[in-house]
């Protein structure tokens, strides 16, 4: 999601100087189970809604809404590709990957509508393995990234209904994104069964690893725009501005403050200041584009494409990382178990979905996962598997394949031949590290994504051929001895001042499974930090208006005793006045001029 977040003020005295402004950012009002911090919001019984309502959001959004093919998980893979809701962005040619596709190029979809990728993804939600999270708080030395500091957002994140018993040490029942398992499920049983003869337990691996389910609620995706944005949208508080985009971060002077920025809509270009701080989130391709359009990143770099440097960051657009796949398969089937949609796809399909929810069309297309260990940590898997039983010779599957491939490939499966395919990608932190870059300082081109696939030999020695579509870690997040790291444990930019990115591009590492549930994460983290950091201030600001009300008390309080004072004199002086004149009339009617005078 393109995004920014910028300009929060808390100011007591004048609420029109509150002001916000997000692009593509969803600053969500935290569920009423939020346990982070009693101290932080004393009765979570009443959530954020109430307490932040002071918060004035602009959402500044480069796409449209989410259009309501998408919510259909079934069409999952047709929703790409359409540059009305997908970035349409592309990787360069690789050089030991990517062999059957046209010129050895991997497209790249990235959501472009509110809620972002979340609209065009597969749904699939499993959180990481906690080892990956122990090593963000070793790489970033704080140990509030680590898995048993992160447990209560996941469980804040979840209303869990999914495959497993629900447990609340590891689930939470109200949160904004609905966890369910899938009603249809082709070959599911035979897949358990399978891995239990090999000898896998069947459980939900909580301590471990948390199961995968789905994002979704009656057959329909449930994700960023349902779960957070939707219900947001009729908030008083929140103006949301779609088909803007921003282009630019604008730095003040020589003291690297993140002072406003340029977006454009409709042709037209504005500038919004910030008074607070700005966040970016445009996600692990876009975030590193927009900062070094703004000047922010590797000198040498900025140079090349016309740009002035303003802040040498040089780990902008590095330690790019995906999870490379290997999709095996079609393994053919003797009996009619597997999806065939020409065959099973049927008009009572769209009475089941449209009146209950249930059928293929709620399916995502993928039926049970597998994690496996190839080395000597079995706790932490680095060999991730999706079963897809999948029949028939479309090759869809396999993504855009160079003219003639898909049919040499398929040239011994019948067009109703049942059969199954096993997805298997390399989870655990692969060593191939890849870089975005600006292809110019024109911000509408598209940045050059180079995954570098396989560049390292002990990546081959697991996998064969592609991406996952799980980009991350392009502006990642570091301790301060890193000098790669972009942004600290709070999530800002290093060396520029109210600046902070809340995305994937900031995971120091990428978990071990799909980053769907991850990303989430990150964004409940950005927002506990930012309004922490808000409540702050905010507490400063109360406890000197509350000074500044003892003061003025006192000096009113003061001001009246004096009052009071100067009355009760002028009043007794008055009586005296009184007494005199009348002595003065009995008794020496001649002085008749000092009796006028005592009467004044």
């Amino acid at each position: 999601m393109d995004s920014l977040l910028i300009n929060a003020l808390w100011n007591n005295i004048s609420p029109s100087l509150l002001y916000t402004v997000i692009a593509n950012i969803t600053l969500h009002q935290a569920t009423k189970n939020f346990e982070l911090d009693k101290k932080f919001n004393p009765n979570p019984a009443l959530g954020f809604e109430a307490e932040y309502d002071y918060i004035v959001v602009l959402l500044l959004e480069a796409g449209g809404d989410p259009l309501g093919i998408n919510d259909i998980p079934f069409l999952w893979l047709d929703n790409v590709g359409h540059p009305d809701s997908d970035w349409m962005l592309e990787t360069v040619p690789q050089k030991n990957c990517a062999l059957a596709y046209p010129n050895n190029i991997i497209a790249q979809p990235r959501g472009k509508s509110l809620g972002g990728t979340s609209n065009l993804n597969a749904m699939a939600f499993w959180r990481g393995n906690p080892n990956d999270f122990n090593t963000w708080a070793n790489l970033t030395q704080d140990e509030e990234w680590s898995h048993e500091k992160l447990l209560p957002y996941f469980k804040n994140l979840e209303n869990y209904d999914g495959s497993f018993a629900k447990s609340p040490k590891y689930h939470g029942e109200l949160g904004p994104i609905h966890v369910t398992r899938q009603t249809f499920h082709p070959l599911k049983t035979e897949w358990i069964t399978a891995g239990i003869e090999m000898g896998f337990p069947y459980e939900d691996p909580d301590a471990i690893q948390t199961s995968i389910d789905v994002s979704g609620l009656d057959g329909k995706r449930w994700e960023v725009y349902h779960g957070f944005l939707e219900k947001a949208l009729q908030k008083k508080n929140l103006d949301v501005l779609r088909y803007a985009e921003v282009t630019k971060i604008n730095l003040s002077g020589d003291a690297g403050r993140a002072e406003s920025v340029t977006y454009t809509r409709f042709g037209q270009v504005f500038t919004a200041k910030a008074k607070r701080e700005i966040v970016i989130s445009a996600g692990t391709y876009n975030s590193p584009k927009l900062l070094l359009l703004s000047g922010i990143g590797p000198s040498e770099h900025l140079r090349s494409v016309g740009i002035e440097p303003k802040i040498n960051l040089p780990g902008v657009g590095s330690n790019y990382i995906d999870h490379v796949v290997s999709t095996i398969g079609p393994f053919l089937l003797n009996d009619s178990v597997s999806f065939i949609q020409k065959r099973d796809l049927t008009a009572q399909s769209v009475i089941d979905y449209v009146t209950n929810g249930t059928g293929p069309l709620s399916w995502n297309l993928l039926q049970g996962n597998g994690l496996i260990s190839t080395h000597d940590e079995p706790d932490w898997p680095d060999i991730i598997y999706h079963h897809m039983p999948i029949g028939g010779n479309n090759c869809k599957v396999l993504g855009p394949l160079s003219e003639g491939i898909c049919d040499k490939y398929m040239q011994n499966v019948g067009e109703n031949q049942d059969a199954m395919w096993a997805i298997m990608f390399l989870g655990r932190d692969p060593k191939s590290r890849g870089t975005v870059k600006l292809r110019s300082n024109n911000p509408f081109d598209a940045p050059l994504i180079d995954p570098n696939l396989f560049s390292e030999r002990e990546d081959v020695k697991a996998m064969v051929d592609g991406t996952m579509y799980h980009p991350s870690s392009t502006c990642k997040m570091g301790a301060s001895s890193d000098p790669m790291a972009v942004v600290d444990s709070n999530l800002k930019v290093r060396g520029v001042s109210n600046l902070r990115i809340a995305d994937a591009s900031v995971m120091p590492i990428i978990v071990n499974v799909n980053i769907n549930a991850a990303t989430m994460l990150i964004g409940e983290k950005a927002f506990y930090l930012i309004t922490k950091d808000w409540e702050m201030d905010s507490s400063a600001m109360r406890r000197y208006i509350m000074y500044s009300w003892a003061v003025l008390s006192f000096a009113m309080i003061s001001t009246l005793v004096l009052f009071l004072v100067d009355y009760k004199r002028k009043f007794l002086f008055n009586k005296f006045k009184q007494y005199f004149a009348k002595y003065y009339e009995r008794s020496d009617p001649s002085k008749s001029d000092v009796v006028d005078a005592l009467k004044v």
